[in-house]
C-alpha cells in the first residue's frame, strides 16, 4: 500500500492523534469510508511515529469508536504500520458503516454531530443528508425491496431478452432480481414490468431554447432504454469524408460511446424511489442527461469521474445493462465520456445538486468545408428514406432553409422525391449506369 498523492474524499493525512480525528472518522463511517495516514503531513511529507506515538494513535481510535460516537463504530476500523521513506507511518483504514447517521451524540443528530466527507474536508451534515441516511439505513436496498405492485407482466422484457440471447422466463426471474425468496415481485420486477411508470422523455429544442418537441417513453425500462438509444442515434448521423480513393472517415457530431454510456449511467444511477422522469434534452448545440439522485454523501464530481470510485445505486439494472452489453464495466462510465472527448476542443459538464445530476456532451465541430449540403446528403447514409421534418430535427435548421436545400439537391439529381404533400419522403437518388 502506498501514500496516495493527496488527501481525497477517502483519504485524510494526520501528524497525529488529535480531536480533528473525531469528525473524520464519523465522516468516512458516514460516506465512503476512507484511509487516515498518521505520521504524514498536510503536503504528503512522511515525518514517521514512534512505537508508543502509534499505540496512543489505536487506543485514542478505538477509545472513540467504541464509546464516543453513536452507534458505536469500532467494527468499522482496523489499523496497520507501513514504512514509508524508511519510517514508520500507521494507516486508520474506517469502513463505510451500515448503521448511519454515525454522530457524536446520540441525542442531537444535528450538523453539529454528523459529520459527512465533501472532498478531502468534513462537513456538518444537513438535514437532508440526516433524513436521507435515516430513510437508506433500511439493510435492503430499494432495488430488492417488494413492489407495490404485483400484477406484473414481462412481455416487452421477455423479448429484449430474447434479442440479447439472455435467459429469461419464470425459472430466472428470482435469477436476476425481479423476485425474492419468497415469490415476491421487487421494485426491480416493477422497472423491468410492462406496467413500469418511471419513465423517460426526450425534448427537443430549437436554437432559441423553445421546445420543438416531448416525446414520452412508458413501459419496461429496458425497452425505454432502447427506444431512446435509437432516437439519439438519429441525432448523430456520421459525416462521412474519404481520405483517399480507397479509404474514407466518418466523423460523429457526438462521440458514439458517449453519447450512449450517458443515456446508461442515467438511468442506473437514478433514484427510482421517487417519481421524477429522467429527462434527455436535444439542443442544436448539445444533449443534456439530467437524472434524478445526486451523487452519494462526499462524493465530488471528480471523485465521479475516476475510474476508482464508483457507488453504483442499482446494480441489479446495471447488471442486466452489463448482460445486454449495454454498459461496458460497472463503475467507469463518467471517466470513459471524458476519455471519448480527450481530442475535442469542447468538454463535457457533470453538475450535481442535491438531488440531481447533470451530464451536458457538447456537440464537436463539424469536418472543415462541410456544407449545409454535404451534411444533408451524410443523413442518408444510415437511413434510406426521411421526410422534410426528420432533417429538420436532425439538422436543427428552420424548415425554409431545409426546404431549399432539398429543391436544389433534387434540381441537382442528388435526391428523389417520393410522394406529394405530408406524406412526401426523400432518398439518395441511384447512381447513373456507365
Amino acid at each position: 500500500m502506498r501514500i496516495p498523492d493527496q488527501e481525497s474524499v477517502t483519504v485524510e493525512f494526520k501528524e497525529t492523534w488529535t480531536e480533528r480525528v473525531k469528525p473524520t472518522m464519523i465522516g468516512f463511517a458516514n460516506t465512503l469510508g476512507g484511509d487516515i495516514f498518521f505520521g504524514v503531513s498536510d503536503d504528503g511529507s512522511v515525518k514517521g511515529l514512534s512505537p508508543s506515538e502509534r499505540d496512543l494513535i489505536i487506543r485514542s481510535a478505538t477509545s472513540f469508536a467504541r464509546h464516543g460516537c453513536h452507534p458505536p463504530m469500532d467494527a468499522l476500523i482496523s489499523a496497520k504500520v507501513l514504512t514509508a521513506a524508511r519510517k514508520k507511518i500507521l494507516v486508520l483504514h474506517v469502513e463505510p458503516g451500515q448503521n448511519r447517521p454515525y454522530s457524536t451524540n446520540a441525542t442531537d443528530l444535528t450538523s453539529k454531530s454528523v459529520f459527512v466527507r465533501t472532498g478531502a474536508a468534513n462537513s456538518g451534515a444537513n438535514r437532508d443528508e440526516i433524513v436521507s441516511m435515516i430513510q437508506e439505513n433500511n439493510p435492503i436496498r430499494w432495488e430488492a425491496r417488494v413492489s407495490p405492485r404485483q400484477d406484473l407482466s414481462f412481455s416487452q422484457a421477455q423479448s429484449l431478452f430474447a434479442s440479447h440471447g439472455v435467459p429469461f422466463g419464470k425459472e430466472f426471474w428470482r435469477v436476476h432480481g425481479l423476485q425474492d425468496e419468497n415469490g415476491n415481485f421487487t421494485n426491480l420486477g416493477m422497472l423491468l414490468s410492462d406496467q413500469n411508470t418511471a419513465g423517460i422523455h426526450l425534448a427537443v429544442f430549437d436554437a432559441e431554447g423553445k421546445v420543438s418537441s416531448i416525446s414520452r417513453f412508458p413501459g419496461s425500462i429496458l425497452l425505454q432504454m432502447q427506444t431512446v438509444r435509437n432516437r439519439l442515434d438519429e441525432f448523430n448521423p456520421a459525416h462521412v469524408r474519404k481520405t483517399n480513393l480507397q479509404e474514407r472517415e466518418e466523423k460523429f457530431p457526438y462521440p458514439q460511446h458517449a453519447l450512449r454510456e450517458g443515456l446508461t449511467n442515467s438511468l442506473a444511477h437514478r433514484d427510482y424511489s421517487q417519481p421524477v422522469e429522467t429527462a434527455v434534452n436535444v439542443f442544436p448545440d448539445r444533449i443534456e442527461f439530467v437524472s434524478y439522485g445526486g451523487l452519494p454523501f462526499g462524493l465530488t464530481v471528480e471523485d465521479a469521474m475516476s475510474l476508482g470510485v464508483s457507488a453504483l445505486r442499482n446494480p441489479g439494472l446495471a447488471e442486466i445493462f452489463l448482460r445486454f452489453h449495454w454498459m461496458e464495466r460497472i463503475g467507469s462510465g463518467f471517466a470513459d465520456i471524458w476519455r471519448d472527448y480527450a481530442k475535442e476542443p469542447e468538454q463535457p459538464s457533470l453538475t450535481c445538486l442535491p438531488k440531481t445530476i447533470k451530464l451536458v456532451l457538447p456537440k464537436t465541430l463539424e469536418p472543415a468545408g462541410k456544407s449545409r449540403k454535404d451534411q444533408l446528403l451524410g443523413l442518408f447514409a444510415g437511413q434510406a428514406v426521411l421526410s422534410r421534418a426528420e432533417i429538420e430535427n436532425l439538422l436543427h435548421l428552420e424548415r425554409s432553409a431545409v426546404g431549399n436545400l432539398l429543391r436544389g439537391l433534387v434540381s441537382e439529381g442528388l435526391l428523389e422525391r417520393l410522394g406529394k404533400g405530408p406524406g412526401t419522403r426523400y432518398r439518395r437518388s441511384a447512381a447513373p449506369s456507365p
